[in-house]
């Protein structure tokens, strides 16, 4: 959808329709991540684009907090 020749889709609402019918929308990281810590009520640590660790303990999620 981001490359190529090909317009992206036909804006809707706050995504596109693309060629194959279906919806995309782009997040920013900061977006991505609230989505995720809302949808699992747990500390989300994005590590790029859309690729986010959340740690199912909430313990080993401070620890890697403090990690420098």
């Amino acid at each position: 959808m981001l490359y190529g020749s090909e317009p992206a889709g036909r804006p809707f609402r706050d995504g596109f329709i693309t060629i194959r019918n279906t919806f995309q929308k782009c997040f920013s990281q900061a977006e991505f991540n609230d989505v995720v810590e809302q949808v699992l009520d747990q500390e989300v640590f994005g590590v790029g684009g859309v690729l986010a660790v959340v740690l199912a303990n909430r313990a080993a999620s401070q620890k890697v907090n403090r990690v420098p």
